[in-house]
């Protein structure tokens, strides 16, 4: 595993905290957004030595979710598509909540082992 998956996926949390709670549409949050949405695209494809892929589709998935709901917030866009990016994003947050906790007890697993 990458050591910096538990950061990645702790940004992605951040981002999600900010935006499940109060999207804004904000110009900065949609080009931080953009930048984590590219950052997880690459991260899915990092070599891993574990049996499940921290950052994976899912995550990508997730991140496109909240792009979605600031993207709509901006713009005239049925409201139906925001309620699916933030029903999505909401079914998807326990799965990344939860790779992140493991992906956190692996680096400090890792750390352990190297003394």
């Amino acid at each position: 595993m990458n050591p910096a998956v538990p950061d990645l996926l702790g940004e992605v949390l951040q981002a999600a905290a900010q935006t499940l709670d109060r999207a804004t549409g904000a110009p900065r949050r949609l080009d931080n957004l953009e930048q984590l949405y590219q950052q997880v695209t690459v991260a899915a494809e990092w070599p891993t030595d574990r049996p499940h892929r921290y950052v994976n589709r899912w995550t990508i998935l997730f991140v496109a979710q909240l792009r979605a709901i600031e993207r709509g917030i901006n713009k005239d866009s049925d409201a139906r598509d925001g309620v699916r990016a933030e029903v999505l994003a909401r079914a998807l947050l326990p799965m990344i909540q939860r790779d992140a906790r493991e992906a956190l007890d692996a680096k400090a697993a890792m750390l352990l082992e190297r003394g």
